[in-house]
């Protein structure tokens, strides 16, 4: 903290024992690391470091990489696709303030920063957008004259705010993180499966949706279908394991994280090895 506050990078510190929303959004930004690796210092693009050997050196390769006048900016100009202000109202140590805006960063939606701990002034100004919630309630996310709180699926709201263009993202993520893993063959089948399966075109799966979809990835990939109790149980434990965020849905990243850890992965190699000898 000392090393950042010197260099004037602004940060956020979240506390992985008082709030366990923080110890998820730390592996999803990819550390692998244990106990010994704290702190992790994860940048606004999403990178993770730790084991950090010189936290001063580190906290000025930050602040050159910053335009610290403008650290309170995210995106362009805080502006949406209609030219709407859009602000996002939080608080220091909010991990869910956090994740509001990384969802913005991926579907590059530009947005302004307003602490309510650091400006009283907006903490009246978050009140005046139409904001009647709790502190409990952040973030706040004021589009326009629209205010937004107690915010249930926050990546469909940062879809919402990105138009059109957020729906093609997903499947362009999904494509490239499973390609290497299921090849040519496949991955145009499973993006296929996963379009008709995301019914409300969010580009997520509910456990529903993830039911369904599984059944047919069964069929697809030539495996025996499980009956519904194990396949429920499997489904369970799917979530468990890759629902990061705990929003009780699977995002791209999210479902290719288990895909490509997954029995589906084991089969598409063995087909892909009896593919090549054939063609040998």
């Amino acid at each position: 903290y000392d090393a950042l506050d010197s260099a004037s990078v602004p940060f956020i510190k979240a506390d992985i024992d008082s709030d366990k929303s923080f110890f998820g959004a730390m592996q999803a930004s990819g550390f692998k690391g244990g106990r010994f690796g704290l702190p992790v210092v994860v940048t606004g693009s999403g990178k993770a470091i730790w084991e950090v050997g010189d936290p001063h050196a580190l906290a000025a390769e930050l602040a050159s990489s910053l335009d610290v006048n403008n650290s309170t900016k995210g995106g362009n100009e805080g502006r949406g696709d209609e030219g709407e202000v859009i602000k996002v109202f939080s608080m220091q140590g909010c991990g869910r303030c956090t994740a509001m805006y990384r969802l913005l960063d991926n579907v590059k939606v530009a947005y302004e920063k307003l602490d309510i701990d650091a400006d009283e002034s907006y903490f009246k100004a978050m009140v005046a957008s139409g904001f009647t919630g709790g502190s409990f309630s952040v973030p706040v996310v004021v589009v326009g004259n629209k205010a937004h709180w107690d915010i249930e699926d926050m990546r469909e709201l940062a879809n919402q705010l990105a138009g059109p263009s957020a729906c093609t993202a997903p499947m362009e993520h999904l494509e490239s993180a499973i390609l290497p893993t299921f090849g040519k063959t496949l991955t145009p089948i499973i993006l296929d499966i996963f379009k008709k399966h995301d019914r409300n075109q969010d580009g997520q799966l509910s456990k529903d949706e993830t039911h369904t979809f599984l059944d047919d990835l069964y069929q697809v990939m030539g495996l025996e279908t499980r009956c519904d109790e194990i396949q429920r149980k499997e489904i369970v434990e799917l979530f468990r394991e890759h629902d990061i965020d705990r929003n009780h849905k699977l995002s791209v990243k999210e479902l290719a994280s288990y895909l490509c850890n997954s029995h589906f992965a084991d089969t598409a190699t063995k087909k892909s090895h009896i593919e090549l000898s054939s063609s040998m």
